[in-house]
């Protein structure tokens, strides 16, 4: 594969993300402390974090003062030995197996920070590089993959398909996903969505596609609560000026062509069915020979109401 010239450019950035995330990571691993260490957590009550009664701020500040810079790393990357048994913390899981938000699960993977932490660089070029690593590694540890692969020609042998990048908007900050998207602006969120699926989806020297990022959830995804059953209703100037934004620039740029569907109806119908997304992508897609606007693959997830 050949070096991408914006990795020089970007590591500062990278590094300086991680670090970030590092320092957040505490906030999601707070829990039971796990059986695995030798060590005994006992409560104590110089533990200020654990101190309901005090101010939030006091408490992070507590929290990340106890940490050493290994385990803030650790944390971040959410490995196994993440655990830390003296403060309580359990080891998280920074990155769901069969995504690729913000990294690969698993080996020697890159972990990168949130893509909400992400979406704060304000910096394309660097959304691009990271989607770039994200490939590379993801094509590394394929063999490892157990959500989808694609065949045939286009694809590199083994080619693994992420469930990655999220362009639902945030619209409140009490959704479940909130961390998983690029924020509430639909220009900036289709712009680094642009980015990071155009540096996933880059050739390899044989000329293969070297990843498949699939585009989640369109359209007007914002619920965790009975998802399933659902129904968002989407006014028709809400779309044309703001949902469809975020998924109409990768796509319109060539850089994906896989989506998988919003888990509730959409205006009372599946996305799997809706006309909705048929008009959207003919609108969007190039009619290619033999094929039309058809070169996409859709898919829906855990029994949805788009199944």
């Amino acid at each position: 594969m050949t070096t991408n010239p914006l990795r020089t450019h970007a590591a500062a950035k990278i590094l300086a993300l991680l670090a970030a995330g590092a320092l957040a990571a505490p906030l999601v691993s707070v829990g039971t402390a796990t059986a695995a260490s030798t060590d005994t957590f006992v409560p104590r009550l110089d533990y200020q974090f654990r101190d309901h009664e005090v101010d939030v701020g006091d408490r992070l500040d507590d929290l990340v003062a106890q940490l050493t810079l290994e385990e803030k790393i650790a944390l971040a990357s959410g490995s196994s030995a993440a655990a830390i048994e003296r403060l309580g913390l359990n080891a998280g899981r920074s990155v769901a197996g069969g995504e690729g938000l913000h990294g690969i699960q698993g080996g020697n993977a890159t972990v990168y920070p949130s893509s909400l932490g992400l979406s704060q660089s304000w910096d394309d070029d660097l959304l691009y590089e990271i989607g770039d690593t994200i490939a590379e590694e993801g094509l590394a540890t394929a063999e490892n993959m157990w959500w989808m692969f694609f065949g045939g020609e286009q694809w590199a042998p083994g080619a693994p398909g992420r469930l990655a990048p999220v362009l639902d908007l945030l619209r409140d900050p009490r959704y479940g996903r909130a961390y998983e998207t690029y924020g509430e602006d639909a220009y900036l969120t289709g712009a680094l969505g642009t980015a990071i699926t155009g540096g996933m989806n880059q050739r390899t020297d044989e000329g293969y596609q070297q990843f498949v990022p699939a585009l989640k959830h369109p359209l007007a995804y914002g619920t965790e609560v009975n998802r399933l059953w659902t129904n968002s209703v989407m006014p028709q100037r809400a779309k044309n000026e703001y949902y469809v934004k975020a998924f109409k620039y990768p796509i319109s740029a060539g850089n994906a062509k896989s989506l998988m569907n919003s888990y509730p109806l959409v205006n009372g119908k599946p996305m799997s069915v809706n006309p909705l997304q048929d008009a959207l992508l003919n609108e969007w897609t190039p009619d290619y020979e033999g094929t039309g606007h058809y070169e996409y693959t859709t898919m829906n997830d855990y029994g949805s109401g788009s199944s």
